[in-house]
């Protein structure tokens, strides 16, 4: 089976980033994601893989500026959190369905949200 390339395009307005987030984790709770972590100095790394989505949580700048990613069923069992995020950009398939989350850090480091589909 071929892999499916998914275009990341559409950018998420970091005024909209709590709301969008908020929505986000009501409507995909439980869903299976892959974190992955495209970091400048200690190279590509899979951080969990097909881990139920528990929550992305925004702290605006006044509160840590970070980007809170965590996982679990009945509890929360892993987090990953983006210090200092610049941007948030989104691949969805042809329904428009969201299948990648993009989030890029003042470091230049992305992170990689990938998203089983329904």
């Amino acid at each position: 089976m071929a892999t499916e390339t998914i275009e990341i395009n559409r950018q998420i307005s970091q005024a909209d980033w709590l709301e969008f987030f908020d929505a986000f984790t009501k409507d995909n709770r439980g869903r299976l994601l892959t974190i992955e972590l495209l970091d400048q100095e200690l190279g590509d790394q899979e951080l969990i893989k097909a881990a139920p989505l528990w929550a992305i949580a925004r702290d605006p700048a006044d509160k840590g500026d970070a980007i809170i990613i965590e996982t679990g069923r009945e509890t929360v069992s892993y987090a990953h959190t983006i210090d200092a995020p610049i941007d948030v950009w989104a691949g969805q398939d042809e329904n428009g369905v969201i299948l990648v989350l993009k989030i890029s850090d003042s470091q230049g480091n992305h992170t990689l949200l990938k998203f089983q589909r329904e």
